[in-house]
Formats: structure tokens, sequence, C-alpha cells
């Protein structure tokens, strides 16, 4: 039961403890084992990271979300801070619950001492363009900018036209692809993904941006995909 657990992790030694909470699919015997852990004044992220691997609901996930709290509270520094959230990501994943994971995005500095690191930010935004959540993933691309910790990243956008495509939002992602121009993020693979999910049915500004980026691309070292170039030599 959870208070046997709870008291038998007590007299544990903790590298046996952290072997054997690693190995709990309970979800409620993981938290007691991180609420002990707290207890005594530690502050390994073991017990977190072995909460967050017992997680395959949306109810766990809330749980989770209240285990990295205490730490938070407890003005734990968790180092690497990303592989926390890269975890968290991949159990919403589990979970089937995209909206989870953009929530954690969102409130990362409230959960966190540090910053949301980029692979973080990308391993959201790939979870929420897999579930087609669009809304959450043109609501993350504003966050990015809005806390403005980094640069922006091609594989954002890459991400963002992705998601929109795999939704069939083709007409979102005029406004998507002229900010990634406009910051240098724009790429290949964002104009063949919007090429191969248009049918075809290519609109007048996609033909005016991929040729000023085909062209841009013929006195550089990293030529424009030949792909590109037919879809532009056979436009009707």
């Amino acid at each position: 039961t959870q208070s046997t657990w709870g008291r038998t992790t007590s007299v544990l030694p903790e590298s046996l403890m952290f072997h054997l909470s690693r190995r709990c699919l309970n979800v409620a015997a993981a938290k007691t084992t991180l609420d002990e852990h707290l207890s005594r004044g530690r502050h390994s992220a073991a017990p977190l990271l072995a909460l967050i691997e017992a997680c395959q609901t949306k109810e766990d996930l809330t749980v989770a979300v209240e285990g990295l709290q205490a730490y938070h509270r407890n003005r734990v520094n968790l180092t690497p801070n990303f592989q926390i959230f890269k975890s968290l990501i991949e159990a919403c994943d589990r979970a089937e619950d995209p909206s989870t994971a953009f929530s954690i995005l969102r409130n990362h500095p409230s959960l966190s001492s540090a910053r949301p690191a980029p692979q973080t930010y990308l391993q959201t935004l790939q979870l929420l363009a897999k579930h087609k959540e669009t809304e959450n993933l043109l609501a993350g691309l504003k966050l990015h900018f809005a806390f403005a910790y980094y640069p922006p990243s091609p594989a954002i956008f890459d991400c963002v036209i992705e998601g929109l495509c795999k939704a069939g939002q083709i007409s979102e992602s005029e406004t998507i692809i002229r900010q990634a121009q406009a910051l240098s993020c724009l790429t290949d693979t964002q104009l063949l993904l919007l090429a191969d999910a248009s049918q075809n049915e290519l609109p007048e500004w996609f033909f005016q941006i991929a040729t000023a980026y085909v062209n841009g691309k013929e006195n550089t070292d990293k030529k424009a995909d030949p792909k590109l170039k037919d879809i532009l030599a056979n436009r009707k």
C-alpha cells in the first residue's frame, strides 16, 4: 500500500529507494517516495523522474506537475533542468495529452527557476504538431518570442508549418512563412511541406517567396532543393 511504501522507503538506502521507485508503476507510491525524499531535505531529481516515468494518464500528469511544483517550492535547482521537462513532455505524449504539454511550457517560469531550454520548446511544439493542436502550436510560437531567451530557430518554423499542413490549415501558413523569411529562418523543408499539402494549388504568395528564396541560395554553398526548383519551373 501507499503508506507501507512510505514507511519502507524511509529506512532503505537512498540508492535502493531510487532503484525501486523507478520500477514502480504506481504513481501514488512514486509521489509518496518523492514527498519522503524532500521531507528529509534531499534534492536529487531521481524521485521526480521516477514519478514522471510512471505517468500514463492525464490524471497522472497532474500528480507529476504537483511533484515538480514541490521541488520548486523547496528551491531545488534541478540539473539538468531540460531532462525533467523532456521526460514530462514524453509523458504527455504517452497520455495523448498535448494540451498539458503546452500548459507546462507556458507556465515554465513558475515551475522552474531556470529558463526553458531550446530542446523543451522544440519538443513541445513537435508534440503539438503531431496531434494537430494548431491553436496551441501557434500560441507556442508566440511564447518563443515573448520569452525572448534565444534567437528563433529554423527548426521551430519547420515544426509549426508541419503542424499546419497536417491539420490542413494551409491558409494560416502565409503569416508564418513571411515571419520565417524576415527572420532568415525560411527553409526548403517549410516550402516543400506547403507544396505537398497544397496539392498543386499553390497561391501566388508562395511562388513569390519561393522564387526569392531559391534565387538567394544560388550565390551560396547551400543550393535550394532540386524539388523546389522543379516546382517553380513547372508552375502552371
